[in-house]
């Protein structure tokens, strides 16, 4: 009986140390299934390299993308005009094609786009470029940026490599009564354009709402976020209040802010605005 009981528990200890090992390699197996799966998920591919020619240079800001899966870029730098370019890369079978849609040709057309571009309720793009416009510039000659528009042509293009319409929308003036360099633009249901910029000088950060009118596009709201920061651009909520990011703050490390009061106004007003937490860096060993 005894060896009986020693046989049944060293089968059951045999059969335990199987099915761990059983278990153990099944689960090896799994993680590199889902692993191997991971990393060829992740896999990095190079779709265009800038050359500083025609397609432009500098890509600082980020992407936009259309229903169809084509991508819509800026390069700050270069084109045609050594200006900057806005850009776009199509599917095409297992590729990418690169199409420059527009060369900024400098003032008072624009120049130096750091932001991306964003489709506006029209189905159109929309950006800004941070110089060009107007020489009379707050700022003596460096001019201070635009707001401008991007569609196709009405007519059937026949080239191989067709361009986009450019119009100007906007050329900010700096100072007192315009923003000016703009930088990130985002549109509220309602079709308005909300841009952060630089106020009334240089280390003043602000945020603009640019409304339709009259055919044309009119700054009617101002609101300080603070000094010697940046702004990338701001995003809405459902309730239509505005949320951002700045370099700068009380501790010099950025922060996020909230605009509260939405009211229209004029330019030379101001608006709430709430800090919703200041980054503090990196702690000092006492």
């Amino acid at each position: 009986m005894r060896g009986k009981q020693q046989f049944c528990s060293s089968l059951s200890r045999t059969i335990l140390r199987a099915a761990t090992a059983a278990l153990a390699i099944a689960t090896v197996f799994a993680l590199t299934v889902v692993l191997t799966q991971s990393a060829q998920a992740q896999t990095f591919k190079v779709l265009h390299t800038f050359t500083g020619g025609a397609d432009g240079g500098g890509p600082f800001a980020g992407l936009t993308i259309d229903r169809a899966g084509n991508l819509y870029g800026t390069a700050q730098y270069d084109g045609s005009y050594g200006n900057g370019t806005v850009f776009k890369l199509s599917h095409k079978g297992s590729g990418w094609v690169f199409t420059p849609l527009y060369s900024f040709q400098g003032p008072p057309d624009g120049a130096t786009p750091q932001v991306a571009v964003v489709f506006g309720p029209d189905g159109s793009l929309y950006g800004t470029t941070y110089y060009g416009g107007l020489e009379d510039c707050w700022y003596g000659m460096e001019y201070c940026g635009t707001l401008f528009n991007l569609k196709p042509y009405p007519t059937a293009c026949k080239a191989a490599l067709c361009g986009w319409q450019e119009t100007v929308l906007y050329r900010f003036m700096g100072g007192v009564n315009s923003a000016s360099n703009p930088t990130g633009l985002t549109f509220d249901p309602a079709g308005n354009m909300y841009i952060s910029a630089q106020g009334e000088s240089r280390e003043q950060q602000i945020v603009v709402k640019m409304a339709p009118s009259n055919g044309g596009w009119q700054e009617t709201l101002s609101c300080a976020i603070g000094e010697n920061g940046y702004i990338s651009g701001v995003i809405l909520d459902g309730a239509g209040n505005v949320y951002g990011v700045s370099s700068g703050g009380a501790y010099e490390q950025g922060y996020v802010f909230q605009l509260i009061t939405l009211v229209q106004i004029k330019f030379s007003g101001s608006l709430t605005w709430t800090a919703l937490d200041r980054f503090h860096g990196p702690s000092t060993p006492s």
